[in-house]
């Protein structure tokens, strides 16, 4: 949008209420798809996560862990905040929660199990001195 053109928030807030969770669900798999092709480890904490609520132009994403969440709210939510408005065709805000998901919930995908078992057992984590 060039520089001096108003900005029309009515249009934008009737955008943002016709986001329903489904839609933002097919967005969300796109992206996650998109992450697993650049980078394994962006897509570990990103297959763990899903939207979970829409408020207003909020999307809320729950993550499996406190340690994603917060760099994910901290550091990297500008990118699923542009990556997520583009994919929309709307401007979203995104508001990151913790939200663990059901460990007994098999995996389907083979680097999905392969992150999980690596990442979520500490005592596999060697200490370097």
């Amino acid at each position: 949008m060039p520089r001096g053109e108003p900005v029309d928030l009515a249009a934008r807030r009737a955008q943002a209420a016709a986001l329903s969770i489904d839609v933002v669900n097919k967005a969300w798999a796109e992206l996650v798809a998109q992450a697993r092709a650049k980078s394994i480890g962006t897509a570990a904490h990103l297959l763990d996560a899903e939207p979970v609520a829409i408020e207003g132009a909020t999307i809320v994403i729950g993550f499996a862990t406190d340690f994603a969440r917060s760099i994910w709210q901290e550091r990297r939510r500008a990118e699923l905040e542009q990556d997520l408005s583009a994919r929309l065709a709307t401007t979203v805000r995104v508001k990151c929660i913790t939200q663990p998901v059901d460990a007994n919930a098999a995996s389907e995908d083979p680097m999905h199990r392969a992150a999980l078992e690596i990442f979520r057992r500490p005592d596999r984590i060697m200490e370097v001195e």
